[in-house]
């Protein structure tokens, strides 16, 4: 419920989707990859197989996600990042390859 597939987004198969999540425009998820809830995957972010987004997980434009990543509950990928392993809860992270921009307050409390 409350999900929602933006245009030319492309979903593969065995793919599952948590409540109230956005897969954006032109944004690719390969198989057999867990998205939790209050998920947001902005536009063109290419997410490969067997990749976990833990709840309240931010995606952002163009961002890369390796096969079999774990993203941590409430932690944010930049845009454009290039991640290749996995990212621990209430972390930001940022570049290519990916690495510890900041801590972030756990997810459901305010981000700056």
């Amino acid at each position: 419920p409350g999900c929602m597939i933006g245009p030319f987004a492309s979903v593969s198969a065995s793919v599952s989707i948590g409540s109230h999540s956005i897969v954006n425009a032109g944004a690719t998820i390969a198989h057999e990859v867990k998205i939790g809830n209050f998920v947001t995957i902005a536009p063109q972010a290419a997410i490969s197989g067997n990749v976990t987004l833990e709840d309240g997980v931010e995606i952002g434009t163009g961002a890369l996600i390796r096969q079999g990543v774990r993203i941590g509950r409430g932690a944010m990928v930049g845009m454009g990042a290039v991640v290749l392993s996995d990212v621990p809860a209430n972390t930001c992270v940022v570049g290519n390859p990916a690495r510890v921009l900041r801590q972030l307050p756990p997810f459901g409390e305010a981000h700056d």
